[in-house]
């Protein structure tokens, strides 16, 4: 088993993000996910919008386009995917959720 420089708990935009810059820097890293690629997005509502622009959501020096002032969900799935299509940030794993016992 290798050693990884960094392991990163979900395969969000943040964690996109993370492992992108990362990588540009020379790191080893690992994404580790419990359900799909952005599955915090997967499960919003399925017209929902973003309150926000579509630049301010763009990660990985790749643009969001939007033929609306705001994405929309299914717009966001498609460019997270493409962008981790693209750029290949690390190595994905998927998990099982596991509670961990409270500490006293």
């Amino acid at each position: 088993m290798a050693v990884l420089d960094l392991l990163i708990v979900g395969a969000g935009p943040s964690g996109l993000a993370t492992a992108i810059a990362a990588r540009q820097q020379g790191l080893t890293c690992e994404i580790l996910e419990k359900g799909v690629l952005v599955n915090s997005i997967f499960h919003f509502p399925a017209h929902m919008v973003f309150f926000t622009t579509p630049e301010l959501l763009e990660i990985g020096g790749l643009p969001l386009v939007t033929p609306y002032d705001k994405p929309t969900r299914i717009e966001a799935l498609r460019y997270y995917r493409r962008v981790a299509e693209k750029s290949r940030p690390a190595d994905r794993r998927s998990v099982k959720h596991r509670s961990l016992p409270a500490r006293r």
